[in-house]
């Protein structure tokens, strides 16, 4: 099933909708929230009796309602695909894992092929003075605008960034940015998420690649902020980044420690105006791969290296000469199964569990 979903201005949640996302990589996990009256008839049954399928698909969009003397344009954002969707009593959360970027040229051109792909979609009622556009604003279509194509250009992301900066609902909310991707800092390896998280090698510095795009001479009194949670990663750089020119690329390095299991973490990317509190944007779970099978191997192979000349000694030693084959072997066993444990041990206490 391929579906649209509608993210207005009304509220500075629906906004910062947007902006996650447009700012979080391609495999990151977005949560939208809807009250089931604003959520198509036929989508509503849909939940109750097949619930959503892992290939169902949507088009994420931004919905500017913000002149009601204007008519309601419609801006594609992104693709995603769909994860989940609980009703919680009269709302249902959707979890959607976003993809590429939608874009489109025309932004006239692609509002209108929407509303013709579906007649429920959110638009001005006729003898009504509302502020807010009446519809649903979660409709199935057949298919989507011809006019709309997925992209992971930049200057794509760049363009359909400044069609929203030349909205009244984004005259405040300071720069877009996007998180361009992880790479490994020596190899300059890039990364991608797979099942929502990005796996790591221990012992590895990476660095966490962000633009940010605010074409305006007001660009400065913002940051962005990574914290880390969870015990597998340190960063070896600043984690905040002060937004103090129009655009500009950012680099945010991190080292992983050694665990001797796979270590979950979190990098949370927040947001602040000056003077005000950090505001969670979105989180990148991170797991950082164990070593306990690399380092039993290498006990073993310390074990090994310490009991052959034992076993070696135990053999030619001329005391020894009036034992019977069984004692040797016996005794041959007996010191290889103690060096291995020894090795085993000794290598565990030199890689802590962190």
């Amino acid at each position: 099933m391929r579906f649209i979903c509608f993210s207005s201005g009304a509220q500075p949640r629906y906004r910062d909708d947007i902006i996650r996302a447009m700012a979080m990589p391609a495999g990151c996990e977005l949560t939208f929230r809807y009250r089931l009256k604003y959520v198509a008839h036929g989508i509503r049954e849909h939940l109750k009796t097949k619930g959503i399928d892992p290939s169902d698909q949507v088009l994420i969009c931004y919905l500017d309602q913000s002149d009601r003397t204007k008519a309601v344009d419609y801006i594609p954002i992104r693709f995603a695909t769909l994860i989940e969707a609980p009703v919680i009593g009269d709302f249902v959360v959707l979890r959607m894992r976003v993809q590429q970027f939608a874009f489109t040229e025309d932004v006239n051109v692609f509002s209108q092929e929407v509303q013709v792909c579906s007649a429920a979609v959110p638009k001005w009622a006729a003898n009504s003075d509302s502020p807010y556009a009446t519809g649903d604003f979660w409709v199935e279509v057949n298919d989507y605008p011809k006019s709309v194509l997925p992209s992971m250009s930049i200057s794509d992301w760049q363009i359909t960034v400044g069609k929203l900066l030349n909205r009244k609902d984004f005259a405040t909310t300071g720069p877009f940015y996007q998180v361009i991707g992880l790479q490994d800092l020596k190899s300059k390896a890039s990364l991608e998420m797979v099942g929502g998280q990005f796996t790591l090698q221990p012992g590895r510095e990476y660095e966490l690649m962000i633009d940010h795009f605010l074409p305006r001479e007001d660009a400065g009194g913002f940051q962005l902020e990574t914290a880390l949670s969870g015990g597998g990663l340190t960063f070896i750089t600043g984690s905040t980044i002060q937004i103090d020119s129009p655009y500009d690329r950012h680099w945010v390095r991190f080292r992983t420690q050694e665990p001797l299991k796979d270590e979950r973490a979190v990098i949370t990317v927040n947001k602040k105006a000056k003077g005000e509190d950090p505001a969670v944007q979105f989180d990148l779970p991170i797991s950082v791969a164990g070593r306990l099978r690399r380092t039993i191997l290498a006990g073993l192979f310390v074990g090994v290296l310490l009991a052959i000349p034992q076993i070696t000694t135990a053999w030619i030693n001329p005391g020894f000469t009036d034992r019977s084959l069984s004692w040797f072997l016996g005794l041959s066993t007996f010191i290889a199964f103690f060096n291995l444990a020894v090795g085993v041990a000794a290598a565990l206490n030199f890689r802590k569990p962190i």
